[in-house]
This record gives structure tokens, sequence and C-alpha cells, in this order.
């Protein structure tokens, strides 16, 4: 569906950029959302374990980054296709560990699984991550690592 989207945006014409992303991250401003992050933080303050994939490949970048690199590129004459993906390219396991790590949970909380055995869990690619190289050259907005993109939602959160 992704593609038919930019197959239709590509041939309406005119003007366009069309911004790709694999895996957003954050914590949800309205309602419980559908935010892997907050279910992750809930598990780990019930003492619970999270499964999590360890073999798909993933480049997350935070919601904040996401949401200003967006409003950028509405702002500019960029045209085409642009990647917008965090710095660092990570599989989900390692990732979750270093979240875990950083929340102060033990990384032991942090279960790797086979992803084929999740029930009602939709196929995906085991590697989506994304080059952000042309985000960085074009665009004033920096594409963080996890650390600091993690770092960006914390802050943000508590200031509400």
């Amino acid at each position: 569906t992704k593609v038919m989207a930019e197959e239709a945006v590509k041939e309406a014409g005119g003007k366009y950029v069309i911004a790709r992303v694999a895996l957003v991250m954050g914590l949800p401003v309205i309602g419980s959302g559908n935010s892997f992050l907050s279910r992750m933080m809930k598990a780990l303050d019930e003492d619970k374990d999270v499964t999590v994939p360890g073999n798909e490949i993933r480049s997350p970048i935070d919601v904040i980054t996401l949401g200003r690199a967006i409003v950028e590129l509405a702002g500019n004459d960029l045209r085409g296709f642009i990647h917008l993906s965090g710095s660092e390219v990570l599989n989900r396991y390692e990732m979750m560990q270093r979240i875990a790590k950083r929340l102060g949970h033990p990384v032991e909380r942090i279960v790797q699984t086979d992803p084929s055995g999740i029930p009602g869990r939709a196929p995906r690619p085991l590697d989506v991550s994304l080059d952000n190289a042309l985000a960085q050259l074009k665009l004033q907005t920096p594409m963080l690592g996890l650390d600091d993109a993690l770092t960006l939602i914390l802050k943000t959160a508590k200031g509400k």
C-alpha cells in the first residue's frame, strides 16, 4: 500500500516530496496510542519480560525529529524521495536492550523471539533500515542516533 500511495502521488504530477520512514519511536500524546515504547515501558515497570524479534533490522527515528523534518520539507523546494530515519542501524533486540538499560531496567527482561511465532503478526521484511544521507545533507533537522532520540522523547514527555 505504501508503494501504491507513492505511485499515486507521482502520477498526480506537480511538485512533491515523498518521505519514507521505517520505525517511528515516541510516546503517545493523546490516549494510549500504538507506541511500542510506551508498551515496553509499562511492561518493564510491571517487571514483565518484553519479547522482541532479534532478526529485524531497523533505523528508528523519534517522532519529534520526524515531525520537525516533515515541517522543514513542507517549506523547501526538495523534490522526489527522502529517507527520514535515525542515524543508527540496529536489530530490534539490541535496540530494546539499550532502551531498557537507559530506563534503568535489567536487559535480561528483553527476550529475543522468532517473529514467525507471534500470533496474528503481519509478515515484515527483515531489514527496512534506511539511508538518511540525503536528509543529513539537505535538512537542518539533525537525524539522531538512538540515545539522543530517546533523550529527546523523555525530555519532551517530562515537559508535559
